[in-house]
């Protein structure tokens, strides 16, 4: 095909359209091309503006609706304010001026006047860019920040240099002579540490200000996309769908686009932006358009797109619940005629789950067809992902590659016949159904989002299939609605699967049906679809051996296959809930029933045994369905099949319309494995297998009793002479990113290797090894892998798809074991109980018995403090069919305390591990710090989370529309789990005998021991010393690691050992009793008399009291009644002082905190104070340390009120509040000032002072107000170090006088630190104050980010869920 440029190129392999037919069935009917069909992408979103999804071939929007269900963009705005009174630029409130508000950033928001808000009342709210931004843009805005940061940094550190080189000079070069001159130098000196600690920091990046109000009309938002507080020219913005406006946050930064939309009456603005390029390049596969270059349209141009963001930008995006429940639920409102949903997970249970529930009841009730990937979990089998791969109302696609993707996509030297690839996901699930429905073309290069800064990209995996069949059906679709022809789900998914097109060579439980047919599909509906109860589903129920209520046979482990076994087989027509009564009595099917597979197709595979049904299967001839459903037995004899795989399908025919392809279709899977026995070597030569592109070798095998692991190695056959040994790699491999191994003979070539075994209630992943290995010729590999004895595991080995070339693979597998004989695999060791006696077996191989423990993680249990639940918004949070959600929200405390902060892990053991099979819909939960800053997130598979040290708060959320489930979850206990760093993990330590184990002292070497195979041995796990264990830790806490059994060693395998080990666990015991402690210091007999005893008790009490009084009339006449009886008691002044100092009129009461602060000082007798502490206490004389006692309260009394008084006369020389007494009040102030030369006394209140006179009067002020300032402050240097928390207001206000904001900073520095603050100096204030200083600096580059990290860190209320 010519491409749109004039020159020759094979643009079909770019964005395959032909292997699907959907390029022919455009030829043929240009009109059929998606028009009409509304296509909703469930992914990481849709970018508006990418490049292919403006319009339509008719002109109209592509992109109708862009909505984020995950709610990562949300955006809290139910903070509301009013506008600020006129300023004195001219703006007014109404009219001629600017409309100004105070957005959350602290900026002033100048509004456009003309935007009308009949009420005055707006939204505000903030959101920082690096929440919005996909991972992959982050890198890149980050660097670009930097440059331009940097350089307006470099000036100010080349300024400070200068200013310190001056300073230097000045000084002719000699150490600093005095004390200033010290504390000049430290103060260029923290200048400087602080800029290059700036230089190290964390940016914190954009932080938009989002203003929403009510025009009258609509609801809309504007937002601050330019940091500067002018959004006169901003045009608002609505929900997308009223006008389809999107706005990019920075063009020249990020380029990434947004749109909004607007929930709960104004209170969340909703930024939707993508998480990921993955959806945009999935809904270019389905629809994009391209006038100017039709080769690179998707499959159905003319259909349009609604974006259902799923992928949660907070978890990287990663789909969460409550996106999918949001998303299938808007799917209804919006009457989408066809998902598209590129995501899935490995599952425990197929066909379970509060989302799979919805996915079937939006299909069959609602009539929505759903496309979903396989997964790219291949290519072992039962490896397809739950929804799409595993569900019943779903069309899972499989990956094709074929040979046009191989010349122009990925650009192999010689494509070769095209195959399935490697990755792509194998079926059958775990209840027998057959898992890929169909394939598609498993790659293309389309649209990606505007921020990639790239039109388009080549992306491949079952996510790029599924968008391929999708575009397939949506041209199908169209072509239906066009001629006005009715369909459901069910018919055309069995048109899709009755004319698939077998791919050669390819098992059906790789490609399902086959290769979807677009004109063969549309011919099929044509000619049927008027044929009574083509819609009806047929549900196929198998029950047996393998349980009830299962869509196929799977029998997979030996005991299974062994002797022949019956099946009941039981089919019900599925109505829909409207179908007549009339139409249900009147069904009835003739069905003949037959086989099909058993290989006459040319599977290529290895392992799979061609063996001809007929000879292992059973069945009736014919079968009589009607409505409610009836059954038919099967036979399935595999005693006398050989090792391998082996399939085939029941086929039900309507003897009536042949050639309506088969009803329906029962799958039945039967793994003969290879069962290794103990008596012979259990090292297996599976035998050398040549490979070429794509190919799988199946091999399934039973571990005898007592393995833990195998020993698989892999030998690359190919003569080493062939080429230079290559070093291993192992592939890491993304199967969404594009990759190609171009090798010849003699060069590296890429094999997949994955072993997967089955558990009951147990998703493949966590039974599965996967490696991507570069082999060189005569290159040999060996892995150790984790397996469960007794469960058939398959070792299936395969070429990567696109690695060029060919080679021959020796494969070789060795069960191993130590077996623990403790009940369980799991050993506990009980703190208290001294120590647990481990029995260990080796039944399979001679092993050398090593035991070492090692404990890694400590666990905490948590209890909430707090359990509320309510209903959800009305518009976004209820069901189809109107029940309402309601969300549980749990919040607990916990503590770290390393400086520096600690990783935490939250688990909710009872929800987490599950999202598809979840009987709830959400299990979210955020972690905060005591003043409210998001610190991170996680679901299902919750990650590590850096807490810093102090308070930090948990809060999750689960949802569900049925109350009492979430009642009984209202007191769930949270597991936190902490990792211990390295070198601090706890041994555990091992004694061969009892002996050992209770005097704790080893005679028997190192433990170490052969144990020969057959044999059996036992040790001792003893408990680690109390004091080796974290601090902090309580009774009942876990600590978890591993016990290593087996000592890795040999010439042969030399790293041979069970991964993971095997879990150990050590219940933490109460702490042992404290050591006696040493004799207290002497006490001086209590000379006072009784009365004396009770008089001062009473006293204290009523000091006391007058201490937990807030009300200011209340405490003075207390005060003045006490001061009465107690005028020296020093305590009773204290509390005067104390009271005065935190009231919230404190600023007008500066004169009156001085006054009280010289009371107590004056009631403390310096001289004797220094003389009792500038000698040596004894220790032994109890009056003298007695003595000592009170004056140590006297002094620090006394330092107290000194620091108080500094700080009052510090904020009464910067003119703070009203002044009542103390040194600079006026009213009786006699001061002598020059006019003309003339000496007026000034003490009318009528004199009016010229400027100068006023200049005069305040230096001599000042210069009297900073000698006390640094009397005071000299003298409560003689009594207390100023090196301490509780005196770090003093201290902050003593160097900002001074001028020394370099020494501000380095002491803001510290209590904004990891350290704990003990200054009570609230950390909002601590940002102000540093704001303020890198104003006075001129450090504007610092300023702003200081101004956003206060926003961050501070924020007003908890981040929205």
């Amino acid at each position: 095909m010519a491409s749109s440029t004039g020159s020759l190129f094979p643009d079909a392999g770019l964005l395959p359209k032909e292997e699907t037919g959907a390029a022919a069935f455009l030829g043929q009917h240009p009109a059929y091309d998606g028009r009409g069909v509304v296509v909703g992408i469930l992914d990481t979103g849709v970018d508006p503006g990418a490049a292919g999804l403006q319009i339509t071939p008719d002109g109209k929007p592509k992109v109708i609706d862009i909505i984020d269900c995950s709610g990562s963009g949300d955006v809290d705005t139910s903070t509301i304010v009013e506008a600020l009174p006129p300023a004195a630029n001219g703006a007014t409130e109404n009219g001629g001026g600017l409309v100004q508000i105070k957005g959350l950033t602290g900026r002033i928001l100048r509004l456009n006047p003309a935007w009308a808000n009949p009420t005055g009342k707006w939204h505000v709210g903030v959101k920082r860019a690096q929440e919005l931004y996909p991972n992959g843009l982050k890198p890149r805005v980050r660097a670009e920040r930097k440059k331009d940061w940097m350089l307006e940094h470099r000036k100010v550190e080349a300024g400070l240099q200068r200013e310190m080189t001056a300073f230097k000079a000045l000084k002719g070069g000699k150490p600093p002579a005095t004390v200033a001159e010290m504390e000049d130098l430290a103060d260029f000196e923290a200048r400087v540490a602080q800029l290059e600690n700036a230089e190290k920091g964390e940016d914190p990046g954009a932080l938009y200000d989002v203003v929403v109000w009510f025009d009258g009309n609509l609801w809309q938002a504007a937002v601050d996309v330019q940091e500067d507080g002018d959004l006169t020219s901003w045009e608002p913005m609505t929900d997308f769908h009223v006008k389809r406006d999107w706005r990019t946050f920075n063009a020249q930064l990020d380029n990434l686009n947004f749109g909004v939309n607007i929930f709960e009456e104004g209170n969340i603005c909703s930024l939707v932006v993508d998480a990921g390029s993955h959806g945009t390049h999935v809904a270019g596969i389905t629809a994009a358009y391209h006038p100017k270059a039709p080769e690179q349209n998707g499959l159905a141009p003319g259909s349009q797109i609604i974006s259902l963001k799923i992928g949660d930008s907070r978890l990287g995006s990663m789909e969460t619940g409550v996106a999918f429940m949001r998303a299938l639920r808007e799917a209804v409102r919006l009457k989408i005629d066809v998902l598209n949903v590129s995501y899935g997970e490995a599952t425990a249970v197929v066909r379970s789950g509060r989302v799979v529930k919805l996915i079937e009841e939006v299909v069959h009730k609602h009539g929505i067809i759903y496309v979903g990937s396989a997964s790219n979990n291949g290519p072992a089998l039962s490896t397809v992902g739950a929804p799409g791969g595993t569900g019943t109302a779903t069309i899972a696609a499989g990956a094709y590659l074929s040979p046009a993707m191989m010349e122009a996509g990925y650009s192999l030297r010689k494509p070769f016949e095209g195959i399935n690839f490697t990755w792509s996901s194998v079926g059958p699930a775990y209840d027998g159904a057959q898992g890929p429905t169909i394939m598609a073309p498993g790659g293309a290069i389309t649209s990606v989002p505007n921020w990639t800064l790239q039109k388009s990209m080549l992306m491949n995996g079952t996510s790029m299939a599924a968008p391929n069949a999708c575009g397939s059906l949506a041209l199908i679709l169209s072509a239906l609605k066009a001629q006005q022809i009715a369909y459901t789900p069910q018919l055309i998914r069995r048109a899709v699967t009755a004319t698939a097109m077998t791919l050669p060579g390819l098992h059906p439980l790789v490609q399902g049906h086959g290769m979807v047919q677009v004109g063969a599909a549309h011919e099929f509906i044509s000619r049927f679809h008027a044929t009574p109860y083509v819609n009806v589903s047929l549900r196929v129920s198998v029950g047996g051996a393998t349980g009830s209520n299962c869509r196929g046979v799977y029998l997979r482990e030996v005991g299974e296959s062994r002797v022949s076994r019956d099946f009941k087989v039981t089919v019900d027509p599925l109505f829909h809930e409207k179908a007549l009564s009339e139409e249900k009595v009147n069904f009835e099917a003739r069905i003949a029933l037959s086989l099909s597979g058993g290989g006459k197709e040319g599977w290529k595979e290895g392992g799979t045994t061609v063996v001809d049904p007929a000879t292992w299967m059973t069945i009736p001839s014919y079968f009589m369905l009607l409505n409610n459903g009836r059954g038919f037995n099967i036979t399935v004899d595999g005693s006398q099949l050989p090792h391998g795989l082996h399939f085939c399908k029941v086929l039900g025919h309507d003897v009536s319309r042949p050639d309506l392809g088969p009803i329906f279709e029962v799958p039945i899977t039967v793994v003969k494995p290879l069962e290794v026995l103990v008596h012979n070597k259990t090292k297996k030569n599976l035998g050398s297998y040549p490979l070429s592109s794509g190919q799988v070798q199946r091999n399934f095998l039973v571990p005898p009793p007592g393995t833990t692991w195998m020993d698989v190695t892999l030998t690359d056959m190919r003569s080493s002479s062939a080429a230079a040994a290559a070093a291993t790699a192992v592939v890491a491999e993304d199967e969404e990113k594009a990759g190609n191994s171009k090798s010849k003979d003699g060069s590296v070539i890429i094999v997949a290797l994955q072993t997967v075994q089955l558990l009951p209630q147990t998703p493949f992943r966590d039974a599965e090894f996967e490696k991507y290995v570069s082999l060189a010729p005569g290159q040999k590999e060996t892995f150790s892998i984790l397996v469960e004895a007794g469960v058939t595991v398959e070792v299936a080995l395969a070429q990567y798809a696109i690695a060029e070339g060919s080679t021959t693979v020796g494969l070789e597998v060795e069960f191993r074991g130590l077996l623990p004989r403790c009940n369980t695999q799991d050993i506990v060791l009980h703190g208290g109980l001294g120590f647990v006696h481990v029995p260990v077996d080796a039944l399979v191989h001679d092993e050398e018995l090593c035991p070492t423990g090692k404990l890694e993680k400590w666990q905490t249990k948590l209890v909430p403090f707090s359990s509320t639940i309510k209903p959800l918004d009305p518009v976004r949070d209820v069901l189809p069919d109107g029940k309402q959600i309601y969300q549980l929200l749990l919040e607990y405390k916990f503590a770290t305390t390393e400086a520096g902060g600690e990783d935490v892990t939250p688990r909710m053991l009872l929800l987490n591990g599950v999202l598809y099979e979840s009987p709830f819909e959400s299990q979210f939960f955020m972690a905060f710090d005591g003043n409210k800053k998001y610190l991170g997130c996680g679901d299902a598979w919750p990650g590590k989370i850096k807490c810093p040290k102090g308070e930090n708060i948990l809060r999750y959320c689960v949802r569900h529309d049925d109350l009492t489930l979430l009642q009984g979850l209202q007191s769930l206990v949270v597991v936190l789990e902490r990792g211990l760093k390295e070198g601090k993990e706890v041994v555990v330590p091992d004694y061969s005998t009892r002996e050992e184990a209770m005097t704790k002292r080893k005679s028997s070497g190192n433990g170490s021991r052969i144990l020969r195979r057959g044999c059996r041995a036992s040790f001792f796990l003893g408990e680690p010393a109390y004091e080796k264990l974290p601090k902090g830790m309580k009774p009942g806490d876990v600590l978890i690691g591993s016990l290593m059994l087996e000592k890795a060693g040999g010439k042969d395998q030399p790293k041979s050992k069970r991964p993971r080990g095997f879990r150990l666990s050590y219940v933490v015991p109460p702490p042992p009793p404290e050591a006696a402690k040493a004799p207290s210091k002497p006490t001086a007999p209590d000379e006072r008399t009784e009365d004396s005893k009770l008089a001062e008790k009473v006293r204290d009490v009523k000091v006391q009291h007058l201490e937990g009084l807030t009300d200011a009339a209340a405490f003075d006449t207390l005060f003045a009644k006490l001061l009465e009886e107690y005028p020296a008691h020093i305590p009773l002044l204290q509390a005067r002082l104390k009271f005065l100092d935190g009231n919230k009129m404190r600023e007008d009461k500066l004169g009156e905190i001085v006054s009280a602060a010289e009371a107590v000082i004056a009631l403390v007798d310096t001289k004797e104070l220094a003389l009792q502490f500038g000698v040596k206490l004894d220790e032994n004389d109890a009056k003298a340390v007695k003595v000592r006692g009170e004056m140590e309260k006297k002094k620090t009394a006394m330092a107290d009120a000194l620091a108080r008084k500094a700080r009052a006369l510090i904020d009464m020389r910067k003119g703070a509040g009203k002044v009542e007494g103390g040194i600079v009040a006026k009213r009786d102030r006699v001061a002598k000032v020059e006019i003309q030369g003339k000496e007026k006394t000034e003490g009318h209140e009528d004199i009016r002072l010229m400027p100068c006179m006023r200049v005069q009067e305040e230096e001599g002020e000042k210069g009297k107000e900073e000698d006390e300032v640094t009397g005071v402050v000299a003298e409560l240097m003689k009594w207390d170090d100023l090196d301490q928390d509780k005196y770090a207001r003093l201290v902050l206000e003593r160097d900002a006088r001074q001028g020394r904001w370099g020494l501000v900073l380095k002491l803001l520095n510290k209590l904004l630190g990891d350290g704990e603050n003990q200054s009570g100096i609230e950390k909002n204030e601590l940002y102000e104050r540093r704001t303020e200083v890198f104003a006075k600096l001129g450090w504007t580059h610092l300023l702003e980010n200081e101004r956003k990290w206060r926003v961050i860190d501070c924020p007003t209320n908890y981040y929205l869920f």
